[in-house]
């Protein structure tokens, strides 16, 4: 029962934690976009040239999440296949 408020916190939580790494990586002087657009300055650029690189760490951040889950999980795991057998 517990386990699925803990699961919507998780999904509620990572999405501000995520969203706020990645706004303050890409644009931490707050420069306003240009019509909508980050284009047109060089420091605007200079944001958007930045995309690739927050994809990447945060491609590493959720790899680190996913392993420390699947860590805490696997001893579950190895405890109900031996009470299997």
């Amino acid at each position: 029962m517990y386990v699925n408020g803990f699961i919507l916190i998780g999904t509620g939580m990572g999405s501000v934690v995520f969203g706020q790494f990645s706004y303050n990586f890409l644009n931490s002087s707050n420069i306003a976009p240009l019509n909508g657009y980050y284009l047109g300055t060089p420091e605007l650029e200079d944001i958007a040239l930045q995309v690739p690189v927050l994809m990447k760490w945060l491609s590493l951040m959720y790899l680190a999440i996913g392993l420390i889950g699947a860590s805490m999980v696997a001893p579950v795991i190895i405890k109900n296949r031996r009470a299997e057998n």
